[in-house]
């Protein structure tokens, strides 16, 4: 898993029903198609949720251009099939709450469709898939297996007084920290008082910074593993580094703690190239706002995702998982799911341990998911974030891999990327009969001279509504995210309330340019939208199945310039998510 990988990580997530597309899914023998894409990959991940007689279905896989499926079945057969013949550790299970997770892996080389086709009508139906597209070679985990080499086992123990930093125990390269467990003296409940930090090579900045209790959670897994017990926390992902490992603790308990500690670390004939480092940060959202979503991480530079604790977020129905992948590069990727447990791989709030990909306790005690299935590669940058429920303290911690030892997290407080739009919305849309959205969907938006002057409109969800003018919002790094701006008037109690086949949203910011200049703006979006500077359309676009980045130049003025941008909301392969990206290509 320390491997750093070279492919591209897509993601689609859908949430089907007779009431979100009319005269679908109501009768046996309705397909509908998940899953649409060309050239070489591999589909890594299908989740679903459906209640028991109501929406059992078949999946039809198309795979390198068959015009009959290559395989078929419903999920219960196709995780079946895969128990018994797939030769991976863990290809599929039904989890609690009929949580049904496909990991067996499905390769293509020209192409691949994913198509269902209902058996009894449906009520609810839920999907995500994960894949992976633009494989230029064999992915890591198939490279032939090398000798390990030999294993340094050792212990230490160390007494930290209160307010005080100290070496738990230090190790020279190259190596891998193959397992390492800690054990402090103070009971569980006080270790977020902790503070765990591991540097690499002499590096000046901390790979790994994070709170001891919320790094490992209450966690019993493959990875991370927490025994009350013994009062041990125990790592087993590999930490590689080439000259030097140090693993540290900071005591904020207001006591001196004594912490004993043992390890098993393998020794490495020279340092490989496509290594990566393990990283690891705390992030604290307190309290939150509901309508801006938690930080998870960002950062800059080389290195794959492999997955994050989570805690404190509110019902699961509060929001979901939003990655995005070199998000200042040219062709960004946007990965998109639907709500909490169905990130973590459960359904209908199910707690447990689905081994060995995700474990699940109540939101305030914690959750935890890695992908090693499909870890998400990134070149340029990363950031993930995370809806919540209004005036929570939320908290993370991201585990990743990169190419250096160096902190390259920007904290959200200190993104130079991150302003201010003015907003407005969600303005519901009339459908016509075959639920699709009738007329142009600009025009149901007012106008922003009138939001200017103070007025104030309706903007309205399913069920709930509220009366405002320009609402702020800010951005992640480029990205404008609107999924959530209704918790500016209402709390969204449930999923229902995030999204409908049809909304409307106004965004607009003002640019002060020192003097007359045009720049490049790099813009992604997945639905329909038009671009106006200056009350001249730049940009306009019908929308897509998933998103689309393209570029076109902009005319500043000198001084005061108003960008205005309005975009539709509907049902694609990025269930309820409603934005933008506006980058302004350096």
């Amino acid at each position: 898993i320390d491997r750093l990988r070279d492919y591209r990580a897509g993601k689609n997530s859908f949430v089907e029903s007779p009431e979100r597309r009319l005269g679908c899914f109501g009768a046996p023998g309705y397909r509908f198609t998940l899953l649409d894409l060309a050239g070489a990959g591999s589909i890594r991940h299908l989740w679903c949720t459906f209640q028991p007689g109501k929406g059992d279905h078949r999946v039809h896989f198309y795979l390198d251009g068959a015009t009959t499926p290559t395989r078929s079945g419903t999920m219960t057969e196709l995780i079946a099939r895969a128990q018994a013949e797939a030769a991976v550790p863990v290809p599929g299970f039904v989890g609690r709450n009929y949580a049904y997770n496909l990991f067996a892996p499905i390769d293509f080389t020209r192409g691949a469709r994913i198509e269902i086709e209902t058996i009894e009508p449906v009520w609810i139906l839920f999907y995500q898939i994960d894949y992976r597209t633009e494989v230029r070679c064999a992915p890591p985990d198939r490279k032939p297996a090398r000798r390990p080499g030999p294993v340094r086992r050792g212990s230490a123990t160390v007494t930290i007084p209160a307010g005080e930093t100290a070496a738990v125990f230090a190790l020279a390269g190259p190596a891998v920290l193959r397992r390492w467990t800690l054990r402090p003296d103070v009971p569980l409940a006080r270790r977020g008082r902790l503070d765990l930090a591991v540097r690499y090579d002499g590096s000046p900045d901390d790979a790994v910074a994070a709170p001891l209790g919320d790094f490992f959670g209450p966690f019993r897994s493959v990875a991370l593993d927490t025994d009350p017990a013994a009062g041990a926390h125990t790592c087993f992902l590999p930490l590689p580094f080439a000259r030097s490992i140090q693993v540290r603790l900071h005591n904020r308990t207001g006591q001196a703690v004594t912490v004993a500690a043992d390890y098993e670390c393998e020794d490495l004939p020279d340092w490989a190239g496509d290594r990566g480092y393990f990283h690891a940060r705390g992030q604290s959202s307190a309290p939150t706002v509901g309508y801006r979503q938690h930080p998870v991480l960002y950062l800059r530079g080389r290195g794959h995702w492999l997955g994050m604790a989570l805690y404190n977020t509110g019902h699961d129905h509060g929001g979901g998982d939003f990655a995005v992948i070199d998000g200042e590069g040219a062709r960004p990727a946007f990965l998109h799911g639907i709500n909490g447990e169905d990130y973590f791989t459960f359904a209908w709030f199910g707690q447990g341990a689905n081994h060995p990909f995700a474990v699940a306790h109540p939101n305030d005690q914690g959750r935890v998911r890695f992908h090693f299935e499909n870890p998400y590669p990134f070149r340029e940058s990363f950031s993930l974030y995370w809806g919540t429920y209004p005036n929570l303290v939320t908290r993370s911690v991201a585990y990743w891999y990169q190419d250096t030892p160096a902190d390259t997290t920007i904290p959200d407080a200190d993104n130079p990327l991150n302003v201010e739009w003015d907003c407005f919305g969600p303005v519901r849309l009339p459908l016509d009969a075959g639920h699709e959205i009738a007329g142009d969907f600009a025009s149901a938006l007012p106008a922003v001279a009138d939001l200017d002057a103070g007025r104030t409109f309706r903007c309205e969800l399913i069920e709930e509504s509220f009366t405002r003018g320009w609402m702020k919002q800010l951005t992640f790094g480029p990205m404008l995210d609107l999924t959530y701006l209704a918790r500016h008037g209402t709390r969204v109690k449930v999923e229902s309330e995030l999204g409908g086949m049809g909304h409307a949203y106004l965004a607009r910011r003002v640019v002060v340019s020192p003097t007359a200049r045009t720049v490049t703006v790099r813009f992604s979006h997945d639905d329909a939208v038009r671009v106006q500077v200056n009350g001249r359309e730049l940009y306009r676009s019908e929308g897509q199945a998933g998103f689309a980045t393209v570029e076109f130049p902009v005319a500043y003025a000198a001084g005061k310039n108003e960008v205005v941008v309005r975009l539709l909301n509907r049902f694609n392969v990025n269930f309820n998510w409603a934005g933008f990206a506006w980058h302004e290509v350096p």
